[in-house]
């Protein structure tokens, strides 16, 4: 046999025939026996198809390559035994299938919608003849159609795949960056949409937590939220460590470390989940405090090693207890009326406690029973749970005042915080701490 392993151009004629040889069992050649030659995979053809062998035994036949160089090409010698009606396959002749000139430019399935901002991706074309057989070894050039991404050269080589591929720099401005490649006068458009890029801080961040009772949930659970180096809220891998108080994070087993991904919006929020098994966060509240009174810390921690740490105390159940708004006045003054309005953070475990707000001799108080609240002053809630909001006549006492948060409940333990605060400076309305 020969004419095997040849190497050819799609729907060219290999430049040698195809040679079978029949022999008998004592090695001598069989005269007269027509062999056919069968197409078993490529898609070429035989000229013949079928031919009778001479008096050596030897019978040849011409072999088309198909129009494919996706699938090989394969030709069998075929016979039936005379004799027997055996159907007998005497050989199999393969052939390399080579692509026709490069003619055209296709997207390829491997290059990214989507890129990091400030990152890189990698854009890849198939250069590909007229019957859509990508073609290696073709020069494809490159250009920017947006400002929004650059190429690292102007030119690249399609590889033994029949692809051409470019890395390109992205911008840090979030949107879609256009590019193209060109062969000749065919031109293909790319085009990526710059995504916010890897978390490198936090903002948003309150780290001193109001607590809550020992084997339980802080009043207020850590969030956060996180962007990339361009200042986009971003969605990323945090991971939160308990360090300390003997917690664990409210996933399933209970760990003490987990990594859990923000939202598109950049925050922490109930449906960050850890990566592969997706456990959701309980709620927000998804630290659980050590089984004894005491100091908790937790850590958030970013790729780049950014690291923020919350702290609380695991305490003895109290019904009551009130501070102010992430440790600031966080009041105003009504100018036309000098009244003090000052929002305040008071969270219960009873339904039975009292809030007062004093300025001087002046009080407002605001008291529920059983859940109701009953207003003795200018007292009201506010939509979100554990805040309300009161306000305090100071008409006739001047600046700066002596604010007074007092929390009682029925068994009347308590909690008192007490702030100094002031007209700003050349602000009529926002009040300011004063030493």
């Amino acid at each position: 046999m020969s004419g095997s392993g040849q190497t050819g151009r799609i729907g060219e004629a290999l430049a040698e025939p195809l040679v079978a040889r029949l022999v008998d069992e004592r090695d001598e050649p069989i005269a007269g026996q027509t062999i056919s030659f069968v197409v078993t995979s490529g898609g070429g053809s035989a000229f013949a198809g079928a031919g009778t062998t001479n008096s050596d035994g030897y019978v040849r036949e011409r072999w088309t390559l198909g129009m494919t160089t996706a699938e090989p090409q394969k030709v069998e010698a075929r016979m039936v035994d005379s004799g027997t009606g055996e159907a007998r396959v005497l050989a199999e002749f393969t052939a390399t299938a080579l692509p026709g000139p490069a003619v055209g430019l296709r997207v390829a399935p491997s290059s990214p919608s989507t890129g990091p901002a400030g990152g890189t991706a990698t854009l890849a074309v198939e250069v590909l003849d007229a019957h859509g057989n990508r073609v290696p070894d073709v020069q494809v050039g490159w250009e920017r159609v947006t400002a929004d991404a650059t190429p690292a050269a102007a030119t690249s080589v399609s590889g033994a795949d029949g692809v051409a591929r470019m890395d390109w720099a992205l911008s840090g401005t979030i949107g879609t960056a256009g590019a193209a490649a060109t062969l000749g006068q065919v031109r293909a458009s790319l085009s990526i949409s710059i995504m916010p890029g890897p978390g490198v801080r936090f903002e948003h961040v309150v780290t001193e937590l109001v607590g809550g009772a020992p084997g339980g949930k802080p009043a207020v659970a850590p969030n956060f939220r996180v962007f990339d180096a361009f200042g986009h809220a971003t969605s990323t891998d945090v991971t939160l460590t308990v360090l300390e108080g003997g917690g664990h994070l409210a996933l399933e087993g209970n760990p003490t470390r987990a990594t859990v991904r923000t939202t598109s919006l950049g925050w922490l929020v109930e449906d960050a989940c850890v990566p592969g098994s997706c456990n959701p966060l309980q709620g927000n509240s998804y630290w659980v405090l050590g089984p004894t009174p005491g100091r908790n810390v937790l850590a958030a921690t970013l790729a780049n090693g950014e690291e923020i740490r919350f702290t609380t105390y695991a305490q003895a159940p109290m019904a009551a207890f009130a501070r102010r708004d992430d440790g600031q006045p966080n009041g105003w003054i009504d100018w036309e009326r000098d009244v003090l309005t000052f929002r305040v953070h008071a969270c219960q475990t009873d339904t039975s406690f009292r809030r007062t707000l004093q300025v001087g001799d002046r009080i407002s108080e605001i008291v529920f029973r059983q859940g109701i609240p009953y207003f003795d002053a200018p007292v009201h809630l506010e939509a979100t749970p554990c805040h309300w909001v009161a306000q305090v006549d100071v008409t006739g006492l001047p600046p700066p005042w002596t604010v007074t948060l007092r929390a009682e409940d029925a068994g009347n333990a308590s909690s008192t915080e007490t702030v100094k605060v002031a007209r700003c400076t050349d602000n009529r309305i926002q009040l300011c701490p004063v030493p």
